[in-house]
Parts: C-alpha cells; structure tokens; sequence
C-alpha cells in the first residue's frame, strides 16, 4: 500500500470542500483508539484500514447536513466513513440485533455458497461497519468471509438481502474514488459525485472503475 494514499486523500477532499476543516475529514485516531476498538471486537483491523485511521478518524458526522455544507461520501458516493466511536457502537448494537433476532436461518440458504465472497447470514460478529447511507443499508468490512473471500473485503449490507462484496479493501475504494477524480471522469457538486461525462451520479464500484 502507497504512503502517499492518505496524503492524496486529503489533497483531494480539502479541494473540494475549502470551506470544511481537512475537507470533512477528522483529525487521525490513536492507537488507543484502534486497540480500544480490537479489544472490544477481538477483531484486528485490516492493514490498510488501521492506516487509514491513523490518518483519518472518519469523517465528520455533522458534514453530511450543516447548513448546506456538504462532503462527498467517500465509499462510494454511498456511505460515510463512521469515526471508530460510531464503528463500535454500531458493532455492539447489531450483536445486539443478533441476539435477539427470530432470523430465519433459511432466508438465505446455506451459510456458505460454492463462489460466493461473503457468508450468507444476516449479521456476523466478524463484520465491521465502517460506513452507513443514513438508511438501514451499511457499509462493512468483512473479517469473516467465506473460503471464497478474502479478509477485509467492503461489503454492503441491509440485514434484508444477501451481502454482497463491494472491493477487495478500503484502500482499493479510495484508490478508485480519487483516480476518478485525477483522469476527470468524476466532479463534485456539492451535493453528490457525478459522471463528468453526463451529470449524474454514480454509486457502487463497477460504476466507478466504468467512469
């Protein structure tokens, strides 16, 4: 992984949003803050997602809606990078949901499907929420894929239909995001990222690596 990533990260979003300390972005976590975080999962973090919050704690939760000031969702014009406080609340209160759900273990068939990245399940201890769309859809990286998967895959999930695999890292995610931007083929206008192209937004990876 570049040293450089995160640095280009904040190049980019303090462009785009000047008028937003670091663009949006919050002051790096602490490695107390990440082992606070591990503990209480028993997780550790990806590689390239420690890194990133040793650069940047998230984003700030109060730019999505603050008197007009806005600040590009970062997982793909989707979600916003929860800060590891929200990560952690959000974890405990899913194996909350998990405890206490009637989930039909049938909904999605068996746990496991020949090729399929992710387990079919409706929450599992080893997903990190690491981003959220302001509905019940999240944005996960997955410590706990199946044997077709690979750990620290971002995945979307609703707790309704079947998880699927978003990009291989968040480091990849970033990458994609802000190459958009360097070869022009994505603008921000203040309000969403869209096609430079045609003027309308674009969500998920496959639109992104088609900008």
């Amino acid at each position: 992984m570049s040293n450089a990533l995160w640095p280009r990260l904040q190049k980019r979003w303090s462009a785009l949003c000047p008028d937003l300390p670091r663009g949006g972005l919050n002051p790096p976590a602490t490695a107390r803050q990440i082992d606070a975080v591990e503990t209480l999962t028993g997780i550790r973090l990806p590689d390239d997602l420690r890194d990133a919050y040793l650069h940047f704690n998230g984003m700030q939760r109060q730019v999505i809606w603050n008197n007009g000031l806005r600040a590009p969702q970062l997982i793909l014009n989707q979600f916003h990078w929860l800060d590891l406080e929200t990560m952690a609340t959000r974890w405990t209160s899913d194996r909350g949901m998990e405890a206490g759900s009637d989930f039909d273990p049938d909904l999605f068939g068996p746990e496991e499907v020949h090729g399929d990245e992710v387990r079919h399940l409706q929450y599992h201890a080893a997903w990190l929420p690491i981003g959220h769309s302001g509905t019940s859809v999240q944005c996960l990286a997955d410590m706990g894929p199946s044997r077709w998967g690979r750990p620290g895959q971002i995945v979307s999930y609703d707790s309704v239909d079947m998880p699927g695999v978003m990009a291989p890292s968040f480091a990849d995610i970033v990458h994609v995001v802000l190459d958009a931007f360097d070869r022009g083929a994505v603008e921000w206008n203040g309000w969403e990222i869209v096609s430079h192209a045609t003027g309308h937004p674009l969500y998920g990876i496959e639109a992104w690596q088609l900008a």
